[in-house]
């Protein structure tokens, strides 16, 4: 392995005849920002719980700047800030005297807290809520509170859980702003999200985990330049007029055109579908011919390039083909 800040080899996590983790190896570079993705149940909240020290492994190893989290795990909570979507609070507790607490434990100085405390209550835009009992914070205040604390002792590596989740789009553009900042500053950051362009805006390198196993770790851009050789045909349609099921009418797409030329086929909210191909000039009239024999109302058809969802959604789908 390379001297990188958070090493992982072949790291496994078992629950009974569940393989949470199987043999799960990455490696992440000082600085970096490294986005974990994958449906729900893939694997991220374990492999984060894991490198946070709250969570033994079955087999394999996770080091942290050179820090073994099982064997040196008191040392490696002193470098780590750590955001869990799960994490609770003292509700009795007031805004700022919670961020004090923590920062006790974390061993600052009182002039440090001070200085630190003032620093991200104007940063999250609690100030007004600082010395207001958590209990009456909203969900959004909560989740900004959370991220304060993970930020409070300065840690050299963040492992953050869909942090933006509960934030408005502006906080959650400031916070990316800000983990940008501490990138180049030097803070190594693992972020799982389950919102791709996200991923593609934000981060350096993605791993795609899928059942607990990784299929694949890349740049955004190197993602979709080696695995996005096809086009993405999308089609907006009258939904309330749709009187199939989405899964009908997947399948019946699927069977009136050409297998060896489709990818893929996606329904999605909101009437949109997308069809994955490699020949979309060629299956284009198809498309819309086997919509409007299933008496779909088609409202637009376009041709795009693929994004990384689009290849999150096909390697997802192929990956749980081949189980």
């Amino acid at each position: 392995m390379r001297n990188s800040t958070v090493e992982v080899a072949n790291l496994c996590r078992f629950y009974a005849d569940v393989h949470a983790l199987n043999n799960v190896s990455f490696n992440v570079e000082k600085g970096e920002i490294f986005g974990l993705l994958g449906p729900n149940g893939a694997g991220k909240t374990t492999l984060m719980r894991i490198l946070a020290t709250l969570l033994l492994p079955s087999s394999g190893n996770a080091l942290i700047e050179g820090l073994d989290v099982v064997r040196e795990a008191v040392k490696v909570r002193s470098i780590i800030g750590v955001y869990l979507a799960e994490a609770g609070f003292y509700y009795r507790l007031k805004v700022r005297d919670f961020l004090y607490f923590f920062g006790r434990l974390y061993g600052l100085s009182r002039t440090e807290m001070k200085s630190r405390v003032k620093e991200l209550l104007d940063f999250f835009q609690l100030e007004e809520k600082a010395d207001e009992e958590i209990n009456v914070l909203s969900h959004g205040m909560r989740r900004k509170l959370q991220l304060a604390r993970a930020l409070l002792h300065s840690p050299s590596v963040l492992l953050l859980d869909e942090p933006t989740i509960g934030l408005d789009p502006l906080s959650a553009k400031d916070l990316r702003n800000k983990l940008r900042e501490l990138s180049k500053e030097g803070t190594t950051i693992l972020f799982s999200t389950h919102y791709m362009p996200e991923a593609e805006e934000f981060c350096n390198r993605v791993l795609f985990l899928n059942a607990g196993r990784v299929i694949a770790v890349d740049s955004p851009s190197s993602l979709i330049n080696k695995y996005g050789g096809f086009q993405v045909v999308e089609v907006l349609y009258n939904q309330e007029k749709l009187n199939i099921t989405s899964k009908h009418l997947k399948s019946s797409l699927l069977n009136k055109l050409n297998e060896e030329k489709v990818d893929s086929v996606r329904i999605l909210n909101g009437g949109r579908l997308k069809v994955y191909t490699k020949n979309a000039d060629e299956i284009l009239v198809g498309i819309v011919d086997a919509l409007q024999k299933c008496k779909v109302q088609v409202r637009s058809v376009s041709i795009t390039k693929p994004t990384l969802e689009d290849v999150y959604s096909v390697m997802i789908t192929e990956n749980e083909g081949e189980r």
